[in-house]
C-alpha cells in the first residue's frame, strides 16, 4: 500500500471515531439519575448479539452496544485519563463504564416514551441521515463498502446502527420540542444578566454514599455492635442479594490483536497471526504483544486484559479463552476486530462467599443505610461551627480531596467539575458574597458536598456576554428545556421496568 493510501486509511479511522462519538453521544444522551433500581440476576445472556447489558421495559440493550459505547468513551477520554495517577484510573474507569450503561438506559427510556407520544423518525429520514454522514461519502457519493467496514469495526449489525440513528433523530426532535416551549420571560433574561456579572471560584469535597462506609465515618465498634443486634436483617440481605456473593468463574488472560481494516486485508492479518502463533510462548508473549498488538489499551501492558468473567468479551474470543488451561496459547481466533492470539495466565474458579465472611461487609452497608443522618451529624456540626481545620482533617482521614472549580459565573449551567447542582447554587446564594466555608452540608441527589468559597466579585455585565452564536434568550431557553426534560425523564423512569446486568460493572 502506498503512502497516500496509508494516510487515507488513517484519516478514515480517525473520522470514523469522530462519527461514532457524534452518533452514540447525541442529543438523547442527557445524564440524569437512574440509580437505585435493583439489578436482576442476568448473566451473559443468550441474545444473538452475545448477551444483555440491561433491559428497559423488556427491550434489551445488548452487550455489543454497551461495549461499543464504552470503547467510544475510552477513545474520547484517553488523554484525560492519562493525566490521573494509576491509583485513580481504575475508579475513573469504573465510573465511566457505569455512566455509559446509565446513558444507554436513559436513551432507550426517552426513545420509548417519545415514540409513544408520536415523536418518530421514519425509515426514509434514517436512510437520509446515514447517506449524509460525511466520512461515508467520497465526492458526494455514499460508499457501501465503507459503511460495511464501519459496522464491522464497531461490531454492530445494520439494524443495531439504524436503531441508534433513529434514537438520535428522535432525541433531537424531542429537544427542539422542549426548547420551543421554554422561551424565557423578560424578567428571567434580566436576572440571567445579573447572575452573569457575578464571578466566583470555590473548592469542594464530594462525599458519595460509598464513602460513608469508610472508617473515618463508621468505626469497627459501630459495625460489630450492629452485627450483634441485627443478624436477621443481615441474613435477609444475604439471601435477597445473592448475585453479590456468587462469584462467577474468571480468567486472567493476555492477547495479541492483529486488526483487519482498510490497510490490512483479512488474508494478510490471518498470515501475520499464524506466524506470531508459531513464535509465541508463555515466556515471550508479553514482549510479542508489546511489539505487535493492535489493541492500544492492552498492548502497553504486554497484552494483559486483567481478570474477566463470561459475558464481558465477544463470543468467539470468550469461547476460545475459557477453553484454555493456564499457560496455554490459542490458535488465532477471528472476531469482528481481527485475529487474536490468547494466553491464559490463570483461572479463578466460581465461588460463593459464605455468610460468615460476608456479614461484616453487609453490616457496614446496612448500618450506613439506616444511620446515614447520624453518621453525617458530626460533619454537619463541624460545618455549622466553621471548624475548617477539623473539616480538613476529616477530609484527609477519609481519603477524600478538595477540588478547585476555577472561576465561573452564577449564570453558568453548573459548577465546573461538579456539574449541574441547583442545591449547591442555592446554598452559595444563601451564604452571600463573603468568601469562606459554607456552614452547611449540601445534599443533592444522594451525594453530599462541603463547599469553600475562595473568591466572589462583581464584573460589568458586558464582560460576561455569551459566546458567539449563543444569544442570552437561547442560552436560558436551553437551560429551562433541560430542566423540563429532567423532570420528564424522572417521571418516565419511575414508571419503567429497568434491569441491569450488575456483573459487567464488577
Amino acid at each position: 500500500m502506498n503512502e497516500k493510501s496509508g494516510l487515507s486509511a488513517k484519516k478514515t479511522k480517525k473520522t470514523m471515531k469522530h462519527w461514532v462519538a457524534v452518533i452514540l453521544f447525541g442529543a438523547i444522551i442527557i445524564v440524569f439519575g437512574l440509580w437505585g433500581v435493583n439489578p436482576s440476576r442476568m448473566g451473559g445472556g443468550d441474545a444473538s448479539n452475545g448477551g444483555v447489558a440491561a433491559t428497559v421495559n423488556d427491550v434489551s440493550i445488548s452487550l455489543a452496544e454497551y461495549r461499543s459505547r464504552v470503547e467510544s468513551v475510552e477513545q474520547n477520554m484517553k488523554g484525560r485519563f492519562d493525566q490521573f495517577p494509576e491509583s485513580q484510573r481504575k475508579a475513573l474507569s469504573h465510573e465511566m463504564r457505569r455512566r455509559a450503561l446509565e446513558e444507554l438506559i436513559l436513551g432507550e427510556l426517552v426513545y420509548q416514551a417519545a415514540s409513544g407520544r408520536g415523536v418518530v423518525a421514519p425509515d426514509a429520514e434514517v436512510r437520509d441521515y446515514i447517506l449524509k454522514i460525511p466520512f461515508l461519502q467520497e465526492n458526494g457519493r455514499f460508499l457501501k463498502d465503507r459503511y460495511k467496514m464501519f459496522l464491522q469495526n464497531m461490531n454492530l449489525t445494520t439494524d443495531d446502527f439504524e436503531r441508534q440513528v433513529r434514537k438520535q433523530i428522535v432525541g433531537q426532535k424531542l429537544q427542539e420540542l422542549f426548547l420551543g416551549s421554554a422561551a424565557p420571560t423578560r424578567e428571567e433574561l434580566k436576572l440571567a444578566r445579573q447572575l452573569g456579572s457575578q464571578k466566583l471560584s470555590l473548592r469542594f469535597v464530594e462525599i458519595k454514599p460509598e464513602d460513608l462506609q469508610k472508617p473515618a465515618f463508621v468505626s469497627e465498634q459501630d459495625v460489630t455492635a450492629y452485627k450483634r443486634s441485627n443478624h436477621a436483617d443481615i441474613e435477609k440481605y444475604y439471601k435477597d442479594n445473592g448475585v453479590e456473593f456468587n462469584k462467577p468463574e474468571k480468567i486472567q488472560a493476555r492477547h495479541i490483536l492483529i486488526r483487519v481494516d482498510e490497510k490490512r486485508p483479512d488474508a494478510e492479518a490471518a498470515k501475520m497471526a499464524a506466524a506470531l502463533k508459531t513464535q509465541a510462548t508463555a515466556q515471550n508473549f508479553s514482549a510479542l504483544a508489546l511489539k505487535n498488538s493492535d489493541d492500544p489499551g492492552s498492548k502497553v501492558k504486554g497484552g494483559d486484559l486483567g481478570e474477566f468473567e463470561r459475558g464481558r468479551m465477544v463470543p468467539e474470543f470468550e469461547k476460545a479463552a475459557f477453553a484454555l488451561a493456564p499457560g496455554q496459547i490459542s490458535a488465532p481466533v477471528k472476531t469482528s476486530f481481527g485475529y487474536h492470539i490468547i494466553l491464559v495466565d490463570k483461572k479463578i474458579p466460581a465461588a460463593v462467599v459464605p455468610l460468615e465472611k460476608a456479614e461484616g461487609e453487609i453490616a457496614r452497608k446496612l448500618f450506613v443505610r439506616n444511620k446515614e443522618s447520624e453518621i453525617l451529624a458530626k460533619t454537619k456540626t463541624l460545618l455549622e461551627k466553621g471548624a475548617k481545620p477539623e473539616i480538613n482533617n476529616l477530609v484527609q482521614s477519609a481519603g477524600l480531596k478538595w477540588v478547585d472549580s476555577g472561576e465561573f459565573d452564577l449564570a453558568s449551567p453548573g459548577v465546573p467539575k461538579l456539574g449541574d447542582s441547583k442545591d449547591v447554587f442555592r446554598a452559595i446564594l444563601k451564604n452571600g458574597q463573603t468568601p469562606g466555608l459554607i456552614h452547611q452540608l449540601i445534599s443533592s441527589q444522594g451525594r453530599h458536598f462541603i463547599v469553600d468559597v475562595i473568591s466572589w466579585k462583581d464584573v460589568p455585565e458586558k464582560a460576561s456576554a455569551p459566546e458567539a452564536g449563543e444569544t442570552p434568550s437561547r442560552s436560558l431557553a436551553s437551560r429551562k428545556s433541560a430542566d423540563l426534560i429532567e423532570a420528564w425523564s424522572k417521571e418516565i423512569e419511575a414508571k419503567a421496568n429497568v434491569q441491569r446486568n450488575a456483573r459487567i460493572l464488577q
